[in-house]
C-alpha cells in the first residue's frame, strides 16, 4: 500500500501491509525490518517454517511505519518534519512459491557488537477466491 498514501487515515500498519496476503502478491511482496541502531556489521536473516534462511539487504529509505504515522497527522505535523531515510532498514523479497495458509516467518539479526536478536510474524497467504471474498485492501 505504499502507493496508496490516502489509505492511512483509516488503516492502521497491520492492515496495510500485513496478512491476509492473496498468493497472486506474494512474489512482489518485500518483507521489511528495522533493526534499531544496526550498523554496519549487523547482519540480518529470515526463514519461512523449515526452509533455508535468506539473507537481508540493507536499504537506505524511510521507515514505512514511520511514513504512516506521519501521513496519518498531516493536519497536525509541522511542514519540517519528513521521514528521513534510515541506515537500518534490511529488505529482502518473500519467497513467490509461498501455498495458501499461515507461515512463521522467523526473523535472525546480529548487531554490532555480535548479540543476537530474533522475531517472527505470522503471514496469511489466500487463494485467489479467498480474496475476493475478504473485502481487504491488498
Amino acid at each position: 500500500h505504499g502507493d496508496r498514501k490516502e489509505l492511512y487515515n483509516t488503516y492502521r500498519m497491520g492492515q496495510l501491509l500485513g496478512s491476509p496476503l492473496p498468493q497472486t502478491r506474494v512474489s512482489a511482496t518485500d518483507l521489511l525490518v528495522n533493526l534499531f541502531d544496526g550498523g554496519p556489521r549487523s547482519s540480518v536473516e529470515y526463514r519461512v517454517g523449515g526452509r533455508a534462511p535468506v539473507p537481508m539487504q540493507r536499504a537506505r529509505r524511510p521507515d514505512p511505519f514511520v511514513e504512516e504515522v506521519f501521513a496519518r497527522n498531516e493536519a497536525t505535523k509541522k511542514p519540517w518534519v519528513k521521514a528521513e531515510p534510515s541506515s537500518h532498514i534490511f529488505t529482502a523479497r518473500l519467497p513467490g512459491d509461498l501455498e495458501p495458509g499461515t507461515h512463521c516467518v522467523a526473523v535472525r539479526a546480529v548487531d554490532e557488537y555480535g548479540r543476537e536478536h530474533r522475531d517472527h510474524l505470522i503471514v496469511e497467504v489466500i487463494s485467489g477466491e479467498d480474496a475476493r471474498g475478504r473485502g481487504r485492501h491488498g
